[in-house]
């Protein structure tokens, strides 16, 4: 799992070196701009999720055997996971209180994809709830008070503060999911 959360915070930390450059660089015409803000980096954070909780799986969940995610979803479904991140990333913006939490979108498109990864992967025999526990729901306030740590770590009136903050932020957006998807697997026991 260490390797997963590795890989995770290499790969949107580098998004968040590039994105700047990349912004600047497609600045013309609008429509590139808007198509790079709006579609390609969504697009790319939803890969990072879901390329974290696969290569979690299924530790993430506190389980020490289950099937493998290549015999357990089909292609198709995998396609499913990322255009259902890609959609939440692109919908969640929209939402007004949402636009005034930077990175409470990760979190959350990591909730789902963990809760429908949960569903199509693991056999389970009974119900299950996807807010089981004590542990979901901090993972949930973990996932909230992430931003608020990290603007308290780096402070508006810094230079670059929007790069500090998300240099802070990245590695506080890991402890959430695994505390969800623990909180997950524990139905099975």
């Amino acid at each position: 799992m260490i390797d997963a959360a590795l890989l995770f915070i290499v790969l949107v930390g580098a998004l968040v070196v590039i994105e700047p450059w990349l912004l600047t660089r497609l600045a013309d015409p609008h429509w590139a701009a808007w198509l790079t803000q709006h579609a390609l980096l969504p697009l790319a954070r939803s890969a990072c999720v879901l390329a974290f909780v696969a290569l979690a799986y299924p530790t993430i969940y506190g389980l020490n055997d289950a099937a493998p995610l290549t015999a357990a979803l089909a292609p198709s479904q995998w396609a499913d996971l990322l255009n259902l991140g890609f959609l939440i990333s692109l919908c969640l913006p929209l939402l007004p209180a949402m636009e005034r939490i930077p990175g409470a979108i990760l979190p959350i498109q990591g909730f789902l994809v963990l809760a429908i990864l949960f569903r199509w992967a693991v056999d389970v025999t009974g119900p299950v709830s996807l807010w089981p526990t004590a542990e979901a729901w901090a993972a949930v306030a973990l996932a909230a008070a992430a931003p608020l740590l990290a603007e308290w770590l780096a402070p508006a009136r810094q230079p670059e503060h929007d790069r500090l903050r998300d240099a802070v932020l990245i590695p506080l957006q890991l402890p959430p999911l695994l505390l969800y998807g623990q909180a997950l697997g524990a139905q099975l026991n």
